[in-house]
């Protein structure tokens, strides 16, 4: 994990209830949430749906065939697909959206199982 959180741990009185990582399928993180889960700290994914950045040689997640193939065969967006994967994953997810319908479509990621 983190040094930081390592050091954190190492003195708190009062461990974090929570704590937000950069999570997709892109950037799994497997170790910091195995810690996260092992010291009773809930997960939440900050940029599920993927980032972006400023790197424009990395793939985009949101364009992966991959994930297209699932939208398909659950019958939905793809957003809807990467917030459940998360979900299934035992993790909250806080997509970034200040549109109406995309916040309203985000809610369909509930109503199936990956």
């Amino acid at each position: 994990p983190g040094a930081l959180l390592h050091d954190l741990m190492s003195y708190c009185r009062i461990p974090p209830a929570g704590n937000q990582v950069e999570r997709h399928p892109y950037l799994v993180q497997p170790e910091l949430i195995e810690y996260f889960q092992r010291n009773n700290i809930h997960v939440v994914a900050y940029s599920p749906l993927g980032s972006k950045g400023t790197d424009t040689s990395k793939p985009v997640l949101l364009a992966d065939p991959a994930l297209e193939k699932l939208a398909s065969k659950y019958k939905k967006i793809k957003a809807q697909v990467l917030l459940n994967w998360s979900l299934a994953g035992g993790l909250g997810g806080i997509p970034k959206s200040v549109n109406e319908e995309s916040l309203k479509e985000n809610l369909g990621s509930f109503d199936f199982l990956l």
